[in-house]
């Protein structure tokens, strides 16, 4: 017996490490996990001040229709990420106004969706989070069926239904569920590292020194005209 196109009982990252990941950054994330899970540079938010967190309920839809996109709203619940691979296809809007707002009155968590959207100044005011490769005025049709819960492969990034999903206006990174109580708790020590850092560098050190770059650069041989006496090139006679 095959599977159902549509799946509704998933496991899902938990509660607690969604609400822990919220205070990271994207890219923070992404270095913990060892640089694995980011999805591509070119899927940005519609707003710069936008950001999501939690988990994935993933979508297959045929480029050019986003019939599969209004049934995942549906099937998606409070706090879930649509996470709908539509190919990269950026020659039709395929989410927009409408859409937003039902997405928002079922409490979901936002979207990701390497496709285009359209209406971004008004989802923009609405402040739903909507994570796309491209914009498009153009329509869609209505009319071919996908997949929904089903593992997705999304940028070469296996996805499946539940894991976690993080989006800044750096970009995306997804980390199984099965990892993210671990990642999330590398993340924070890495962002308390950076802290560390951040404080070294305002009293004086500098980068090449704090992580072994000068040493680095001598070993490169690297080669570089020397300043005079005073640090200070030649001035401009007046």
């Amino acid at each position: 017996m095959t599977d159902p196109a549509v799946v509704h009982s998933i496991h899902r990252v938990s509660h607690t490490v969604i609400e822990q990941c919220r205070h990271l950054s994207s890219a923070t994330v992404h270095e913990a996990y060892g640089r694995r899970g980011a999805l591509s540079s070119r899927i940005k938010p519609v707003d710069n001040r936008m950001k999501l967190c939690g988990p994935a309920m993933t979508v297959k839809l045929r480029p050019g229709d986003n019939l599969m996109l209004h049934k995942a709203i549906y099937v998606a619940q409070p706090g879930d990420v649509i996470v709908a691979d539509a190919q990269g296809f950026c020659e039709a809007g395929a989410w927009g106004e409408i859409m937003t707002v039902a997405a928002m009155e079922r409490g979901l968590g936002g979207l990701v969706f390497n496709g285009a959207v359209r209406d971004t100044r008004e989802i923009a005011e609405l402040g739903f989070p909507v994570f796309c490769v491209g914009v498009s005025i153009k329509g869609t049709e209505k009319t071919s069926l996908g997949l929904i819960n089903h593992p997705l492969i999304m940028n070469d990034v296996l996805i499946n239904p539940g894991d976690l999903v993080l989006g800044d206006v750096d970009g995306v990174v997804v980390v199984s569920r099965d990892d993210a109580v671990e990642v999330v708790s590398r993340s924070e020590e890495r962002q308390r590292a950076e802290a560390r850092a951040m404080e070294r560098l305002r009293a004086g050190e500098t980068t090449l020194d704090m992580y072994g770059l000068a040493q680095l650069l001598s070993e490169r041989k690297l080669t570089e005209e020397r300043m005079p006496p005073g640090g200070e090139g030649e001035k401009e006679e007046r």
